[in-house]
């Protein structure tokens, strides 16, 4: 469904609602009561990280060209892998501190929410910068 809508709304605003369906989940699975719930939450959460990944790679071609889309995904990766072999590291030393998982997955919300207002500040290159693709 996220490409199909790619293809008819902006992508730099489906990233937003991505990412901020990430940070929703986030903050509902850390107030989560029910284990029904903790469910509804991670689905939610569920379909802003699926709609992130077919949404980024629109976004950066149309701002930037598909001729440049490995190098900025070479640029970003390295950045990703980082922050999610890092994020458990993290959430287990703030736990060993405060005896709650709370403090980590309010930070986590915050950074998942961070990119909606970038990407919504951001100014799109203008149309005449970018080289032309073939395809």
């Amino acid at each position: 469904p996220w490409g199909l809508l790619a293809e008819r709304a902006p992508a730099r605003y489906l990233a937003a609602i991505g990412f901020l369906a990430m940070a929703a989940g986030i903050l509902a699975v850390t107030y989560a009561r029910s284990t029904g719930m903790v469910y509804a939450a991670f689905m939610l959460w569920g379909v802003g990280m699926g709609g992130i990944a077919p949404v980024r790679d629109v976004a950066y071609a149309n701002a930037f060209g598909r001729l440049h889309l490995g190098a900025i995904r070479g640029v970003e990766t390295p950045f990703i892998v980082l922050a999610s072999a890092g994020a458990p590291l993290l959430a287990a030393r703030l736990f060993d501190i405060s005896g709650s998982y709370t403090t980590s997955f309010l930070i986590f919300a915050a950074l998942s929410a961070a990119p909606t207002v970038l990407i919504l500040l951001a100014v799109p290159p203008a149309r005449a910068s970018r080289p032309k693709d073939d395809a």
